[in-house]
């Protein structure tokens, strides 16, 4: 019978730290554990700024409207999760908040909609809205209309109205505007914009003269131009959206001197086509 005595087992529990250490697999996992740990408020403050912007900041601007019953709340379109990002933590919400009001347009459907939207989002939020849009429109703005909502944004640089005009039956239908060179102020006689007191967009003497006492305040029309399709069977068809700048006519001019008849003349910026194929 031998005498040979196995060796005794390895005492795991005096090298278990040092076996688990030379372990590849368990290498891994310190380096995933590490990796996890790291928060985004870790990251670089330019690297978050870029996260929110990407989340947050939207091609198209944001609409406001209301339901079409009367007394159904507001509503904030699109309505997804990026805005939830706010919701994260207090930090998170200081650095991404301004970042959403200010570099955002927000398109109001109807002017009665701006008290209610200042109300919802509070007043450091208002204190950053910088683009705003006024849509709904069909001739010259609402009565409701007043400089003293826009006064409501503080810091607003840029106010946009949206029109839409329809054709009529016998009008032509370009879809787009090739005569026309950016900066080209239009005229009263041209045949694809007539804006007049009596029906064509136009706005308010007052709120244009409030619009131009603060020069570091942008004023734009877009005008949705579309027809009625009968063709098709009674269709109404985009056609083309054109934009102009709204500016002031010379201070030396004389009085009515607008090309337009108004106390400001349209700048062109660029006609869009809306139809599709």
């Amino acid at each position: 019978m031998s005498t040979n005595k196995h060796p005794p087992p390895p005492n795991y529990s005096n090298n278990s730290r040092l076996h688990q250490t030379q372990n590849p697999r368990f290498q891994n996992r310190q380096t995933f554990e590490a990796v996890i740990m790291i928060s985004f408020l870790d990251f670089p403050g330019e690297l978050r700024n870029r996260i929110y912007r990407f989340c947050l900041v939207l091609e198209n601007p944001v609409m406001v409207k209301r339901h079409r019953k009367k007394h159904e709340e507001l509503q904030v379109v699109p309505k997804d999760a990026t805005s939830q990002l706010l919701s994260v933590c207090k930090r998170v919400y200081g650095e991404a908040m301004p970042i959403l009001y200010s570099e955002n347009e927000f398109l109001f459907w109807y002017p009665d909609c701006i008290p209610d939207f200042q109300r919802i989002i509070a007043e450091k939020s208002v204190a950053c809205v910088s683009k705003i849009g006024i849509g709904g429109l069909r001739r010259a703005c609402p009565d409701e209309l007043h400089d003293s909502l826009l006064e409501s944004f503080p810091a607003l640089r840029k106010v946009r109205f949206t029109f839409h005009r329809m054709l009529f039956e016998e009008e032509t239908r370009p879809s787009s505007i090739s005569e026309l060179q950016t900066g080209t102020i239009i005229s009263s006689g041209s045949n694809w914009m007539k804006p007049d007191s009596c029906g064509d967009p136009h706005i308010s003497p007052d709120l244009a003269d409030w619009v131009f006492a603060r020069r570091d305040l942008e004023m734009t029309m877009s005008i949705h131009i579309g027809q009625d399709n009968y063709e098709d069977g009674a269709t109404y068809v985009d056609i083309r959206t054109d934009h102009y700048r709204i500016v002031p006519i010379p201070s030396t001019s004389p009085p009515n001197s607008s090309q337009i008849g108004e106390n400001y003349d349209l700048e062109f910026i660029k006609s869009e086509s809306d139809l599709t194929d």
